[in-house]
């Protein structure tokens, strides 16, 4: 099996599949309902439709890293404001997460050894040299965080509904 397989294996358990760790996030985010998601469980956290917001933006920026794209900030900011959170937006921010971490693990499945070894396009000096393999690893480790916030969260504003 190959590296950007193994990667891409990984990345599948955290979205969708048997993590080790804790649930998936299509398990963590099941039940969650539009008001629970926009709703601020403390002062200066995030809400869980915030966190999938951000997760979407980032997974999508790294696909286009590892696609050879030029490394930034996600086109809609890196916590894009949600707006007014209805049923519709929520399920909308829900399957665009879902769709945008698998068009990633299919951009990771396809690389070769050499994209794995070869520095991401960044021209902004921070991260810069950070090759494909630490990018590709960096968004695994970057769901996994912010999959255990919205396990946190979930459990504050679904025990005090």
């Amino acid at each position: 099996m190959s590296e950007a397989t193994r990667i891409a294996d990984l990345l599948h358990h955290v979205l969708e599949g048997e993590p080790w760790h804790a649930d998936n996030l299509t398990t963590l985010l099941e039940g969650i309902t539009a008001k629970e998601a926009a709703t601020h469980h403390a002062a200066g956290t995030h809400t869980i439709v915030e966190l999938v917001l951000h997760m979407t933006g980032w997974a999508d920026e790294v696909r286009s890293r590892l696609e050879g794209g030029l490394a930034g900030t996600p086109p809609q900011g890196d916590w894009p404001d949600p707006g007014d959170v209805t049923p519709a937006r929520w399920t909308a921010a829900c399957e665009a997460l879902v769709s945008t971490h698998r068009r990633l693990i299919a951009t990771v499945r396809s690389l070769s050894a050499e994209a794995l070894a070869r520095p991401v396009r960044d021209e902004r000096g921070d991260g810069a040299g950070a090759t494909g393999y630490q990018t590709a690893n960096g968004i695994i480790h970057h769901s996994v965080y912010h999959a255990g916030q919205i396990a946190m969260v979930k459990k504050a504003v679904t025990s005090s509904a």
